[in-house]
């Protein structure tokens, strides 16, 4: 590619950018990776699950229980629905946890250099941004970012019984089998929307729903970006209807479960005993998997990054004519796929030493029962030596005389 006259230089990293990205890429190695591999393997709650006692919703036991049975609940707490399936009260229900996040669709002006996403128009093209000797160029621009914004958000959790369990949930609460669903308000602004709240639901609602709402079925036609407008809302509701609920699972303090100690899961599940322990190991492995992933790339970019000083030394190959400038990147790349490879077998050698700590106790047990046998066969080794000693060559007391050889008569020579 020619050189071009009007650009603007990229940012490189010089030495002292490198060896601080080397002081964090330490970090990740010696911090980082270790404690989100540990992590890793600490998932646990489907089995701290099954340690909960199984007990009868009229029963009156105490400590990290399960109990299932029909809820009802002690607050008021209407679920979030859509108005085209509200027919008639019976429509109406109620719920024990409710979420409900609000967004605004809103733009940015920002610099972008490259490639373009589908979420951002070009305003004004800044030039080309290249390497110091007008290489490896790209087009910048002023763009417009489209993006929702949160803008407010509001959860709730209702008291409810299980039973004579009265049960009072929290954010600590493990939620499965909660319901979803988003609406959209266009040609009303937040404020607007707010300050007609209280007719919106007392005498306006019909109306203020013909003028106001759009479901998100209505606008999928649109196409992406220009499905929305500047100053559309969005909200997003998450809940679980009372009439969903079959089991809770926490700590039991007389007749109130709020919680659970120990790191055990609370949980508020629409699935029974089998399903909702399915669910939790489900989760584990799910947060076992990305975790261990993180830890991966963690430790192989921490070593890229602490060899990043390096390749400011490769740099004295630029001056070389025509050949310089690619042997400089292609000794970059090697420096670097040899810093991820040493990062990957560092990581398999942490992550054994992770395995062999969080199993401590069973390799001792195994080392332990492993010692025992060779202690037995050593002992046992020495008591056949020993009888062996014990049953050596008799003394010549004890030996039998030998039978004297008969001596033939030697008769006269013939």
């Amino acid at each position: 590619m020619k050189n071009r006259r009007n650009f603007r230089t990229r940012k490189e990293g010089g030495f002292f950018s490198s060896l601080f990205g080397a002081l964090i890429g330490i970090a990740f190695v010696v911090i980082a990776s270790p404690l989100t591999a540990w992590y890793a393997e600490s998932q646990h709650k489907g089995e701290d699950f099954a340690t909960a006692t199984v007990v009868e919703a009229d029963s009156s036991v105490e400590g990290y229980l399960v109990v299932e049975g029909e809820a009802k609940n002690n607050d008021s707490l209407l679920c979030p629905q859509r108005y085209e399936d509200i027919e008639n009260d019976e429509d109406v229900k109620d719920c024990v946890y409710t979420e409900e996040v609000t967004e605004e669709y809103t733009v940015q002006e920002r610099e972008s250099c490259g490639k373009l996403s589908s979420d951002q128009v070009k305003i004004e093209y800044l030039g080309d941004e290249c390497d110091s000797d007008g290489t490896n160029c790209e087009p910048c621009y002023l763009v417009e970012e489209y993006d929702w914004e949160e803008i407010d958000s509001e959860t709730q959790y209702a008291e409810f019984a299980v039973g004579n369990y009265t049960v009072q949930l929290s954010d600590t609460v493990n939620k499965i089998g909660t319901r979803e669903f988003t609406e959209y308000l266009a040609d009303y602004s937040y404020d607007e929307y707010n300050d007609e709240y209280d007719s919106y639901y007392e005498d306006e609602y019909d109306e203020f729903y013909e003028d106001g709402y759009e479901y998100e079925s209505d606008r999928d036609e649109r196409g992406s970006r220009t499905q929305y407008e500047i100053g559309d809302i969005r909200y997003n509701y998450e809940y679980l209807p009372t009439d969903d609920v079959q089991l809770v699972a926490g700590d039991a303090v007389g007749d109130r479960i709020s919680g659970a100690a120990d790191k055990k899961p609370f949980v508020v599940s629409n699935l029974g005993y089998t399903g909702t322990l399915e669910d939790l190991e489900s989760q584990d492995k799910t947060t076992s998997w990305l975790l261990r992933i993180v830890s991966l790339v963690l430790m192989v970019l921490g070593a890229v990054m602490i060899a990043g000083p390096l390749t400011v030394f490769t740099n004295v190959f630029r001056f070389i004519p025509f050949l310089g400038k690619r042997l400089d990147k292609g000794l970059d790349s090697m420096i670097s796929f040899v810093a991820a490879f040493i990062g990957f077998l560092l990581w398999l050698v942490m992550y054994a030493a992770v395995l062999l700590l969080k199993n401590i106790w069973l390799v001792l047990l195994v080392f332990g029962a492993i010692g025992i046998v060779v202690v037995v066969l050593v002992q046992r080794g020495q008591k056949k030596n020993k009888d062996a000693d014990a049953e050596g060559p008799q003394t010549s007391e004890q030996q039998t005389p030998e039978t004297p050889k008969e001596e033939k008569p030697v008769g006269p020579k013939q």
